[in-house]
């Protein structure tokens, strides 16, 4: 009854949907700095195809960005900015993304009840927080123990900026294993909702949504997971449409997008003679079109960069 479409795939073809991939695993080596602990998400410099950046998750302060420098098969930390994170409540970051002045915008997973609050905010290359957004009281208020997961930065053509969040999992008195993403124009505080369709598991549990990331026009990548291991695992890469669906207003009825599968990473693990990673965080494209996922070793673990090869193989040609 549960049984996820990816199981089905994998049990009628033999085959997983990335077993054309062109992926390399990477374990990430010690560089610069103070060891960088548990990572959560990924993004990627629009310009230097090398440069990847990552965030330390509430379990490792301080609040860092950590770059990180990819060559060949290896991956080191090149260097770490710490967040000056004084008057802002408790830090959980989930989710990064570049902004067009090299800054980022960072989203910050709340609790149940919206406290401590899930929020975004922005900061300058320096670290310095220059901005801060809520949510809405009436989507605060339904929040549960899963909040923020990811965010992306899209430039617009009159040279603002609008942002996508996802949520790892839905709100009280959303439909079940119904979640939302998100989209928020920072200059008027307007947001827009729309709900994502999550996999549910062998155990009857829905998965979540850990990344989210623009491929360009209205298109978005998102990683969708379960929290386990083994090659039953759930750890998907997936796409959305936005362009025809129109988000709807908090506390109107929630539409639900159409979800399509651009690869499963399980295969890529086993293939590799690797357990599969319970924490898969973060997904970003860097300048020369690679596409790279990187995990959260959990304290325990080495943390491993997923390479995956060119874009346009995996998600198709960028519109827009």
């Amino acid at each position: 009854m549960f049984e996820s479409i990816i199981a089905v795939l994998r049990k009628a073809l033999g085959v997983s949907p990335s077993s054309s991939l062109d992926a390399a695993v990477i374990e990430l080596e010690a560089g610069n700095g103070a060891g960088w602990g548990t990572l959560s998400s990924l993004s990627a410099d629009p310009n230097d195809p090398s440069r990847l950046y990552a965030v330390t998750d509430g379990d490792s302060p301080p609040l860092r960005i950590i770059a990180i420098e990819v060559a060949g098969d290896r991956a080191w930390v090149a260097g770490q900015t710490v967040i000056e994170t004084a008057g802002l409540p408790m830090l959980d970051v989930e989710g990064s993304a570049i902004t067009p002045s090299g800054g980022f915008w960072l989203a910050s997973e709340g609790k149940a009840g919206n406290e401590p609050p899930n929020f975004l905010f922005e900061v300058d290359v320096s670290g310095r927080v220059l901005r801060t957004l809520d949510l809405p009281p009436e989507i605060a208020s339904g929040m549960r123990d899963s909040g923020f997961e990811g965010v992306s930065c899209v430039s617009k053509p009159d040279g603002n900026v609008e942002l996508y969040v996802c949520f790892q999992a839905g709100l009280a008195g959303d439909p079940d294993g119904v979640t939302r993403i998100a989209a928020v124009d920072p200059s008027t505080g307007a947001w827009r909702f729309f709900g994502y369709p999550l996999e549910a598991g062998h155990d009857g549990k829905f998965c979540g949504l850990s990344d989210i990331l623009h491929l360009g026009g209205e298109r978005f990548a998102l990683i969708e997971r379960d929290g386990k291991g083994g090659k039953r695992a759930i750890k998907l890469i997936t796409t959305v449409d936005l362009a025809s669906v129109v988000g709807s207003a908090q506390g109107a009825a929630l539409p639900v997008l159409e979800k399509h599968i651009a690869a499963d990473l399980v295969p890529v693990f086993l293939d590799d003679g690797r357990k599969v990673e319970e924490e898969i965080e973060g997904l970003a494209i860097a300048a020369d079109g690679l596409v790279y996922v990187i995990t959260d070793n959990d304290g325990e673990r080495p943390t491993v960069l997923l390479k995956l090869g060119q874009r346009d193989e995996l998600f198709g040609p960028a519109r827009g």
